[in-house]
């Protein structure tokens, strides 16, 4: 868990925009479905909004959830991942 904490962290600090996906999660390019909703579950846990209330860089937590979660919906979609 403390893992996926620094790499909260890390994605929430660098700020950058994000084009590959693989790298928004954490996860290899040959991840499988299993192993990508698994990060994801575990990172949307430590930056999900409701959690995240009274931090100060609350707007950048929101800005990574929706990132973590754009790339899960593309990643997960057969269709979409492929393209």
């Amino acid at each position: 868990m403390e893992e996926l904490e620094r790499l909260a962290e890390e994605l929430i600090e660098s700020g950058q925009a994000f084009h590959d996906y693989h790298q928004v999660l954490g996860v290899s390019h040959n991840a499988t479905r299993k192993q990508i909703k698994d990060v994801y579950k575990r990172l949307a846990f430590v930056l999900h909004p409701d959690r995240n209330l009274s931090t100060p860089m609350r707007d950048r937590y929101n800005e990574r959830f929706k990132s973590i979660a754009d790339a899960y919906a593309l990643l997960t979609d057969p269709q979409k991942r492929h393209v």
